[in-house]
């Protein structure tokens, strides 16, 4: 019986195939560059692009920009920290992160620069919880508390 499951197996494969679909300027993406994607915890897919960061729900594409508080359109980093939270990095080094009470982003770069500690090169979830950055003209973990 084993041997009659495994050969039906190998000769009718699984059913269920996974449904591939292009997303482009003609679903409603901004722009057809894209550096990133990263899949959320409520399942919404969050593209970087040229022209900002794209929540996508399987159906429709929010697009977040300067009016929805990105701090650059050119979005070249995002990350999820283990508490849910997404932040993102900017081709300017400009960080935020996205505040889903208000439906936006709010920036951080404001803090980076008044610590004088250079450009950002990096986001980095940490495994323990919070994020860490990586600076251009030193080598510090910066957390920013879950109270942000």
């Amino acid at each position: 019986m084993g041997k009659l499951l495994l050969l039906l197996l190998f000769i009718f494969p699984c059913a269920s195939r996974s449904q591939t679909r292009h997303l482009t300027t003609a679903n409603g993406l901004p722009d057809n560059v894209a550096y990133q994607t990263l899949q959320d915890q409520q399942g919404f897919l969050w593209i970087a692009t040229d022209q900002g960061v794209v929540r996508y729900d399987g159906q429709l594409m929010k697009v977040y920009a300067r009016e929805q508080g990105v701090p650059d359109i050119e979005v070249m980093q995002l990350v999820m920290e283990t508490c849910g939270r997404i932040w993102l990095r900017c081709y300017d080094n400009s960080v935020a992160f996205y505040d889903p009470v208000r439906n936006r982003f709010v920036s951080v770069s404001a803090y980076i620069a008044l610590a004088g500690l250079g450009h950002v090169k990096r986001l980095r979830a940490l495994e323990e919880g919070g994020l860490q950055i990586d600076l251009e003209r030193v080598k510090l973990i910066r957390r920013f508390q879950r109270t942000l």
